[in-house]
């Protein structure tokens, strides 16, 4: 997990991994489920809608957790949730859909490389260029002798 997965995140966000897999583990659900879902849950009943992957339904905590908070842990059949998913569907598909757009932009190297060369390549910019290294005006001190060992 790298910190700067994080930057930019919407507030209130965050990022948890598991280091077992690249699924969600029934201690991150329960983890999830207990400090960010419970403080917006609505008083009374709740029907909490689920893919089928049974870190939701494994762990005796949750299942105890969610019965003495009313929360009714309904879980779609697996490998059904591309279809039946009504958060998946819509919504997820148009956020993947800007997520692709980005990243393909990103992937254009040269498009990225080329903008930022314009940003870069100034005149003061390769003017200290020579001037760190000690080509112009000649500078034998700019460069340590420990970097010729």
């Amino acid at each position: 997990m790298k910190a700067e997965l994080c930057d930019g995140m919407s507030p209130a966000s965050g990022i948890r991994m598991s280091e077992k897999s690249a699924y969600v583990s029934s201690e991150i659900f329960l983890d999830w489920l207990e400090p960010d879902f419970m403080p917006r849950k609505a008083s009374g009943r709740t029907l909490l809608i689920l893919d089928g992957h049974s870190s939701y339904t494994t762990n005796i905590e949750t299942l105890e957790f969610s019965e003495q908070h009313e929360i009714i842990l309904f879980c779609l059949p697996r490998h059904c949730t591309h279809y039946m998913n009504f958060w998946i569907v819509p919504f997820l598909k148009v956020l993947r859909d800007f997520i692709m757009r980005r990243a393909e932009e990103w992937l254009k190297f040269g498009k990225l490389l080329g903008e930022s060369y314009v940003k870069s390549a100034t005149i003061n910019n390769v003017v200290s260029a020579f001037q760190a290294t000690g080509i112009f005006a000649l500078n034998p001190e700019a460069i340590p002798d420990y970097a010729f060992l």
